[in-house]
């Protein structure tokens, strides 16, 4: 990882990049982009990581009172199910031979997808967990993914945005950067109307501003 990536934080970002680091953070998303940028992908519906989650969560409730019978309720299961779904917890969290310590339910939930193909196209780029998520909050859809590079431009486009809130002008902002100060109207004017703002200037008084 580069230098500069570890330094963006969300509010750096763009609505299509916060889109995915409201989920999964931002140094995943700044590696799904690397992957996946520029492109759309099917983010898989995996039923295994559904039903892994499942079972983690009434293993869970189990633990802390809830009886075989609420639980077959709120799940839409039967008693029987509940229980074998514990006894397989129980084993599951056990500790393998050369380990100190019994499995958390969260690496329990891991061990049981990571077998999953269509889970492994994105485990292998941004890890387990965040691919857990990411099919949580996306899965069974396609998904835009944007490119890492316009993530610097964003990021410049931010600051640059955050220079004219500061008092900058627009001519001061283009020699900064090194571009007309018509782009640089036109990104911060962009930025603007993103940010929820009325542009009630036009592009002549503007221009009249900066003579």
């Amino acid at each position: 990882m580069h230098g500069w990536e570890k330094t963006i934080t969300g509010d750096m970002l763009t609505p299509a990049y916060r889109k995915f680091s409201d989920v999964i953070g931002v140094q995943a998303t700044l590696e799904l982009c690397k992957a996946f940028g520029g492109g759309s992908v099917n983010v898989p519906q995996v039923e295994k990581a559904n039903r892994a989650v499942r079972d983690r969560d009434i293993y869970a409730k189990w633990q802390a009172g809830y009886s075989p019978a609420q639980l077959a309720r709120e799940y839409g299961i039967s008693d029987r199910t509940v229980v074998c779904v514990v006894e397989e917890q129980m084993k599951a969290v056990r500790p393998a031979d050369g380990e100190a310590s019994p499995k958390s339910a969260e690496q329990i939930v891991l061990d049981q997808i990571g077998l999953t193909p269509a889970y492994r196209k994105f485990s292998g780029v941004i890890g387990a967990e965040a691919t857990l998520e990411l099919c949580k909050a996306f899965g069974g859809t396609a998904v835009s993914v944007p490119k890492i590079d316009r993530v610097l431009l964003g990021i410049r486009n931010r600051e640059m945005y955050d220079r004219w809130l500061a008092g900058c002008t627009y001519q001061q902002i283009a020699k900064q950067y090194g571009i007309t100060w018509e782009r640089a109207y036109s990104i911060v004017r962009k930025l603007k109307a993103e940010a929820g703002q009325q542009a009630g200037e036009t592009l002549t008084t503007e221009a009249m501003k900066q003579s």
